[in-house]
């Protein structure tokens, strides 16, 4: 098989004529015109990224204006109790009550001792 093509097959097309690009129409635009731009016209990620910055914002200001202390959660009366979890409570276990079997004399001596104020048996 000949791999050889007869150059008499080929023609030159514009021969007389030069071919230049043509000018833009229109303003150039920035970077970040062009960025923001082509961002837009996605409507998912103007949606993805309204909630990303609105949970970014509340994470900044919602413990800002809250006016709720979050350290008296865990205050003396509550730091050792049990946990507990209200679908599993009605079974019995993690329903935030616990028997003391152990140390229940030290326990008894601590509560009514100086160091003891406020702590329920």
């Amino acid at each position: 098989m000949d791999k050889h093509i007869d150059k008499s097959k080929f023609e030159f097309v514009e021969v007389d004529e030069k071919i230049f690009d043509t000018k833009f129409e229109g303003k150039p635009r920035s970077f970040l015109r062009d960025a923001m731009s082509r961002f837009t016209k996605n409507k998912l990620n103007v949606v993805a990224t309204t909630i990303v910055l609105m949970v970014v914002m509340l994470a900044i200001f919602v413990p800002i204006l809250t006016p709720k202390d979050f350290t008296s959660a865990n205050s003396a009366n509550t730091k050792f109790l049990p946990p507990r979890i209200p679908l599993v409570e009605k079974l019995g276990i993690f329903d935030g009550y616990r028997t003391i079997t152990r140390g229940k004399q030290f326990l008894v001596y601590m509560a009514n001792s100086e160091f003891g104020e406020g702590v329920i048996i």
